[in-house]
């Protein structure tokens, strides 16, 4: 693996609706492949392991613990296959904790879990409902790897540029988001996916970063999945991307010694007026709305 120029696939990928087994099966065939190409990390989109509507009709209380035993099993499968074809896997799933359940994404690498991320903005409008099963998670986390720091960020979670700085100022070179961004018709598909570019254009920019956003494609119930995964440079320039609504796969190289060239030119990180920013999110906590509108 070159640790500097590190090559990322994008898995843009159709789960199978509650079958780990054969999801598990896809990731650790699709590492396998990877590997022939030097790649050093696949990212796959969120609830990749189990598809997304996990609602308490298709998933009732009862049938939780079996359905962790199996992603505890699918996760194994998958480090193990981390482990023996030195790619990385940034792979999300539902966690399941007592009486909780996350939506989850962890990065695994030479068979060992490096880190982990619960999704702290669920969807709650239009046709998701994501609120009415799910816990949000409460911390933003950097994880170290052999290619780079990543900021994961699960779908919804992008749309709150809050969390991206928070991972940018803890020292994200790259902000990653498994996502499952899905419409009702198929000519809405286009216009759902400008959104995407218009906001990762912007933390992209700002932040001075890079933007990785692994989107799933395929039919549950009414949903139709994007696809339309894409890569965003530190200049907002559109790097890679897949097609909609189809499945693909698609890998990059990312200089990383680039990057902290431009960040070095632009110091945007480094000027974030830390103080002022902590001083007014407090003052949000503690006064009422009608002080700010």
């Amino acid at each position: 693996m070159d640790h500097e120029n590190p090559r990322f696939g994008f898995a843009q990928m159709s789960p199978r609706f509650l079958d780990v087994e054969s999801n598990a099966s896809f990731i650790c065939d699709l590492l396998e492949k990877a590997a022939r190409e030097k790649t050093a990390c696949v990212l796959f989109p969120e609830l990749a392991l189990t598809g997304y509507g996990l609602s308490r009709e298709a998933l009732p209380e009862k049938e939780r613990p079996f359905l962790a035993r199996e992603v505890k099993r699918g996760l194994e499968q998958i480090a193990l296959a981390t482990e023996r074809t030195g790619v990385g896997a940034l792979v999300s799933y539902p966690l399941m904790e007592g009486d909780r359940l996350y939506i989850a994404a962890a990065c695994f690498y030479g068979g060992k879990l490096l880190g982990e991320h619960r999704k702290v903005n669920l969807c709650n409008y239009a046709h998701y409902r994501e609120h009415e099963i799910f816990t949000p998670g409460e911390e933003i986390r950097v994880i170290r790897t052999p290619f780079g720091r990543l900021g994961i960020l699960i779908c919804e979670d992008l749309w709150h540029p809050e969390n991206a700085i928070l991972a940018v100022q803890r020292g994200a070179e790259f902000i990653v988001a498994p996502s499952a961004p899905c419409v009702l018709h198929p000519k809405d598909a286009p216009g759902a996916l400008l959104p995407w570019h218009h906001i990762g254009r912007g933390i992209s920019v700002s932040q001075v970063c890079w933007v990785l956003c692994c989107c799933r494609t395929g039919v549950e119930g009414d949903a139709l999945f994007l696809g339309g995964s894409h890569i965003l440079s530190p200049e907002g320039e559109l790097a890679g991307e897949l097609p909609l609504l189809e499945e693909g796969y698609l890998s990059l190289n990312i200089s990383r010694s680039a990057l902290e060239e431009l960040r070095k030119k632009r110091p945007l990180r480094r000027n974030l007026r830390r103080s002022l920013c902590a001083r007014s999110f407090q003052e949000l906590l503690e006064e009422s709305e009608e002080k700010f509108f």
